[in-house]
């Protein structure tokens, strides 16, 4: 028992954290915004705690303290803003946001001239300690423990030894241990149990490859991954289908077989960027999905093909591919996630259906690039990017 609990501790200190994991998750389910708004509130209710204090006969006395706390509300309103009107902050900006808060909180803490009232304005560092157990690993929540158990230290010593009551710093700090200390740690130990929980239902059992769920979430990691400048990207699906995969149950066992389907995926992964989602959508069908050239996308597939299909297999194994286009425009993620999934997927399995009616073992590409425009306009166009049709 007291092995199975160190060995998850273990994990859960070691194993790879995926900071947009979340992100994405929220994203996928149209959840973004409001998550961005909530932390927006949170990061004002700093604001207005340093704001209101300055007005407290046990607040910042003295030029050089109401001076931190002015700071202090001034950037957590910019802060505040960046919530409100930007796009999720890129990872260093995001551990940015956790400093300035930490920071933030306890400078504000520190020049109140009443230890009780500074005691009590500590708890705030709960916020960026729950904004780092979803979106950070558990190295950044123990840092930020630290951290408050330094500044708390500080404010006890004063309340023991300035003020002259031991017992009551003894016990506020106690309850500050418990209620920002213990807890989170105990929250961030449950969430990355439902995280990892999470991310095994995004994924294919046998191949470990992306499922359907996995797929979409994949989506939204390849559209957030690009620089914000950026405000079309052109993606290509690549639907693949092992031919005569049946006759290879037959011949071989349904073990072989499954090794061949997990070996077609190890392949397939080990030919393309490390952005490129690849999944498994049942069966012995297998998808890629890239952001690329439409220039570039014969050679992906025919390197995609090459590495599936190798002279000396045993069994030997042939492929046919599909493979279709989509121009994002201004496409950020959210509820459409799962329509831009569909409709590209019903392009590249069409165009892979024809590659199997023309014996397998061969390419068929899309010769048009669907446009789908944030908004719910959409147009198709040709390679020289001519419009073929238009739908509202």
């Amino acid at each position: 028992m007291v092995r199975a609990v160190l060995t998850l501790i273990r994990q859960w200190w070691t194993e790879p954290i995926d900071p947009a994991w979340f992100r994405n998750y929220l994203e996928t389910r149209s959840l973004g915004i409001i998550v961005r708004i909530l932390i927006g509130v949170c990061t004002g209710l700093i604001v207005a705690v340093a704001v209101a204090a300055q007005f407290s006969p046990a607040g910042p006395h003295g030029i050089l303290a109401r001076s931190v706390s002015t700071a202090v509300s001034a950037a957590g309103l910019l802060w505040m803003l960046r919530w409100f009107c930007g796009p999720w902050p890129s990872a260093w900006l995001s551990r940015a946001f956790v400093v300035f808060a930490d920071a933030a909180i306890v400078a504000a803490c520190l020049v109140d001239t009443n230890s009780i009232s500074a005691m009590a304005g500590l708890s705030l560092l709960a916020i960026p300690g729950t904004y780092v157990i979803l979106f950070h690993s558990p190295r950044m929540l123990v840092a930020h423990l630290v951290w408050s158990f330094a500044a708390v230290g500080v404010i006890a010593y004063r309340m023991a030894f300035i003020d002259s009551d031991l017992a009551l710093a003894a016990a506020k700090t106690l309850v500050f241990v418990v209620a920002v200390g213990v807890v989170p740690v105990l929250v961030s130990f449950g969430f990355w149990m439902i995280r990892a929980d999470a991310a095994e239902s995004m994924l294919d059992p046998m191949t470990k490859l992306a499922n359907r769920r996995g797929i979409e979430t994949g989506i939204v990691r390849i559209v957030s991954a690009r620089s914000d400048d950026r405000f079309v990207q052109n993606l290509a699906l690549v639907s693949i289908d092992l031919d005569k995969f049946k006759q290879i149950n037959d011949l071989y066992g349904h073990a072989v077989g499954d090794d061949v389907l997990i070996r077609t995926g190890a392949r397939i992964s080990e030919v393309v960027r490390a952005n490129t989602v690849v999944g498994r959508l049942g069966g012995e069908e297998f998808v890629v999905i890239a952001e690329i050239q439409p220039a570039d996308v014969p050679a992906f597939a025919q390197r995609i093909s090459a590495a599936i299909c190798r002279a000396d297999d045993v069994p030997p194994v042939t492929a046919s591919l599909g493979v279709a286009m989509i121009q994002l425009v201004g496409y950020l993620g959210g509820p459409d996630t799962r329509e831009v999934a569909d409709r590209i997927l019903a392009r590249a399995d069409a165009a892979m259906y024809r590659a199997k009616r023309a014996g397998g073992n061969r390419i068929e590409i899309e010769g048009s690039v669907e446009t789908f425009v944030s908004g719910n306009s959409r147009r198709r166009v040709d390679p020289l990017g001519r419009d073929i049709r238009s739908t509202a």
